[in-house]
């Protein structure tokens, strides 16, 4: 799959106008209860725990020597 990049940079009004559209569908959604992403964080979520949790037990996990 290539990407098709624009031709030029977009201006910052053109940047200004992207990001209002979109923050007016996220407001379009949060009023009507509905989140497309929950599940998506929520898996995130509970990665991120799993992977400081892994690392905190690996950190205080101690050897025992033995003869």
């Amino acid at each position: 799959m290539t990407a098709r990049l624009p031709a030029t940079s977009p201006t910052a009004d053109e940047l200004a106008r992207e990001a209002g559209r979109y923050l007016e569908v996220v407001e379009a959604f949060a009023s009507l209860g509905a989140d497309p992403h929950a599940a998506a964080r929520a898996r995130a979520a509970r990665a991120r725990r799993s992977d400081n949790h892994s690392a905190q037990t690996a950190r205080t996990r101690r050897r025992r020597w033995t003869a």
